[in-house]
Order: C-alpha cells, then structure tokens, then sequence
C-alpha cells in the first residue's frame, strides 16, 4: 500500500474499498481526475491526483494567497525525479491514485463496516431501518390499515 496515504494501514482505503466507487479515470498530461460515485445514491464527486505525489506536501493555506512564492516553494519541494508529460501509469501506480484520490474525498463518504457510501444515503438506510423497528411493534390490525394505506400511495 502506498506510503502517502494519511491511513496506510486503515482497509477502508485499500484498493478493494475503493475500487467498486471509482465510476471513471482520466490522465490529463500527469495528473488523473478519478471520478468516485456512491453506489446506493448515485452521489458523484470528482479528486485529482498526480500519482507519487506526498498529500503531506501540500502548501498551508497562507502560503497559497502569494503565487510567486507558491511556485518557488512547490519548485523547491518537488521530488528530483519529473515524469514526462504523458508516460503511461502502472496499474500499480493507479491504484494508488485511486486510494490517494478517495482519501482526499473521503469525509463525503460514510464507512458502514464493509463498504462506502454517501452520507445522505447511509441516512436514509438508518431511517428505513428505524422504521422497520417501529413497525415491529404494531399488531395485526394496524398492519393491516397500514398496508391498505402504503397500497393506495403507490396505486395514486
């Protein structure tokens, strides 16, 4: 796993995780624009990457208002190694993209245990789960009155 994850160690941002919200990849010159999507709401945000990048090396806000010194700085910072303008990734290096990517977005996404998905649809997962206790507890003539009422809804 990538070195450059803020969670190198945390399954939730291994490839597995990932992989199944990753809706498209794009290589523009040496960066890839992942477009992640949430697999129950449809929800889509989109994260660039340069892959090999350090997330840790991003300039503090207050260095970023002054773009002369941004530039010296990023020049200065930048590993001695400069891959070529269109050279092709490995899949490794994608993957690690990818999980890179995700990370960045990740507060946009709601672990559950064994998947992600987008906070507004895990709330409604827990809201059709606390209405399915609630309707535990009614007898069968509410059930019945209810049914008749959930038929008339959809049938309108």
């Amino acid at each position: 796993m990538s070195s450059i994850l803020e969670h190198p160690d945390d399954e939730r941002f291994f490839i597995e995780s990932v992989e199944p919200l990753i809706a498209n990849v794009e290589q523009r010159g040496e960066y890839l624009y992942f477009l992640f999507r949430c697999p129950v709401s449809d929800y889509e945000v989109s994260s660039k990457i340069k892959p090999g990048e350090d997330l840790g090396s991003e300039l503090p806000q207050a260095l970023t208002g002054n773009p002369r010194l941004a530039g010296l700085l990023e020049n200065a910072l930048r590993p001695g190694r400069e891959r070529q303008a269109g050279t092709d990734y490995t899949v490794d290096e994608i993957e690690e993209a990818a999980c890179d990517a995700f990370e960045k977005v990740s507060k946009d996404f709601f672990w559950d245990g064994s998947r992600w998905t987008h906070w507004e649809a895990d709330d409604r997962v827990l809201q059709f789960l606390a209405y399915g206790e609630l309707l535990e507890d009614l007898d069968a003539d509410q059930r019945t009155i209810l049914r008749q009422v959930l038929s008339g809804v959809a049938l309108a």
